[in-house]
């Protein structure tokens, strides 16, 4: 894999939304008992949900 940087002030709207996604993801793991709507609505989306967010979904739900 190659890591692609950009070099524009504005950045794509789908750069902008991976790194919503990404610090929502890393706050819902940090803080699990927190509600977090849009790691909600990622996890909806997702094909295969990685096994890291399976396991606090899951415990989040009992």
């Amino acid at each position: 894999m190659q890591l692609r940087f950009w070099r524009d002030e504005t950045a794509p709207l789908s750069l902008e939304l991976a790194q919503v996604v990404a610090r929502a993801v890393a706050e819902h793991l940090r803080n699990e008992a927190l509600p977090n709507p849009i790691v909600e609505a990622v996890l909806s989306k997702l094909s295969q949900t990685p096994d890291l967010l399976k396991r606090s979904v899951k415990d989040k739900r009992r």
